[in-house]
């Protein structure tokens, strides 16, 4: 039990991803903050925001067919299904009666892009399809940002700032994020300050167009148990990543050499040592880790010797490479080799 004051040193965002936003006012958004647009969510693309139409289309297909067999039928009542070939047969609408043992299924109508990139219909005998409208909320979706895209670009940019020991994602969309910002030679393209201006932005649109799409601080009270929460997870999250270090340097040492890692491969590997090393000593000075660091600045000081005698061998395989090559030619045939 902590009998001393703790501090968390920054705040809980928590992410919801749920609904939909309009891709121009996001992006507009972005250019007027002078954000790089990579890091603008995209909207959802022909094929996706076919389905997306479809789904929405049900109540349509619902009320037609209802007049149609002269009983009520519900947009519960209607499945749309893709085909195995959904870019070429896209999906069909299926009415589900719902039995006590087994389901039968009627199919109401058959829809796709026909690689023309427009809605078309494929089989509608009863004409429960309104192509028109289904066109309008396909053109709809195209220019709309799912709550999934806002989600996983988020994320991406959260991994930049936690890998500046700056935040870490702790579960179900719930972020801890430093109140102090990194040192600016090492967040050189300002990942930090473009987290925050984009969560502001996300909020500001969702807010405008009356979206359930939310990224926003909780009041959270910084006692010993939020504060075991984050410093649980980062110990967590960064003990995997040590081991599956350590694990792979194993494997590579008995691994023979003709399935060996290249130079390359080893290099990615070695800065991968020296960002989770930073990113370790980075969190540690925001939240006094203590003692809950001492094994894994061990095991990644372990790591980085491993790596740095892999590298070794690695370049003295190549260069007892290159003699036997050059062995092999003719005397004065290997200049320029």
């Amino acid at each position: 039990m902590m009998t001393e004051q703790v501090s968390l040193s920054g705040k809980f965002y928590a992410a919801q991803s749920r609904g939909a936003v309009p891709y121009q006012e996001l992006l507009d958004g972005v250019r007027s903050l002078s954000i790089d647009e990579r890091w603008c969510p995209t909207p959802y693309n022909a094929q996706d925001s076919f389905k997306e139409a479809c789904v929405d289309h049900r109540k349509m297909v619902a009320s037609r067919a209802s007049v149609i067999y002269g009983t009520k039928i519900t947009y519960l009542d209607i499945e749309v299904k893709k085909h195995t070939d959904v870019d070429r047969n896209g999906y069909e609408f299926l009415w589900v009666h719902k039995k006590e043992s087994k389901n039968s299924y009627t199919v109401l109508a058959s829809v796709s892009l026909n690689g023309s990139n427009t809605p078309t219909i494929v089989d509608d005998p009863n004409r429960v399809i309104s192509i028109q409208i289904l066109r309008m909320r396909w053109e709809h979706y195209k220019e709309t940002v799912s709550g999934g895209s806002v989600g996983r670009k988020l994320r991406e940019l959260g991994n930049k700032i936690e890998e500046l020991g700056c935040a870490h994602y702790l579960l179900g969309g719930l972020w801890w994020v430093s109140d102090i910002s990194p040192d600016p030679t090492h967040d050189t393209k300002g990942f930090y300050n473009i987290w925050f201006k984009m969560c502001d932005l996300i909020c500001s649109v969702s807010d405008k167009n009356h979206s359930s799409i939310k990224i926003r601080p909780l009041e959270v009270t910084p006692d010993e148990h939020s504060y075991g929460m984050v410093t649980d997870a980062i110990h967590s999250s960064i003990a995997d990543k040590v081991k599956e270090l350590q694990e792979l340097f194993e494997l590579e040492k008995n691994t023979p050499d003709a399935g060996k890692m290249t130079d390359r491969q080893l290099n990615t590997q070695a800065k991968r040592v020296a960002t989770i090393t930073k990113q370790l000593l980075e969190l540690d000075s925001r939240l006094n880790l203590g003692d809950m660091t001492t094994n894994l600045k061990s095991a990644l000081a372990t790591a980085r010797q491993d790596c740095t005698l892999l590298q070794s061998q690695s370049q003295s395989r190549a260069a007892m490479a290159k003699r036997r090559i050059l062995k092999n030619y003719p005397r004065g045939f290997v200049q320029g080799v």
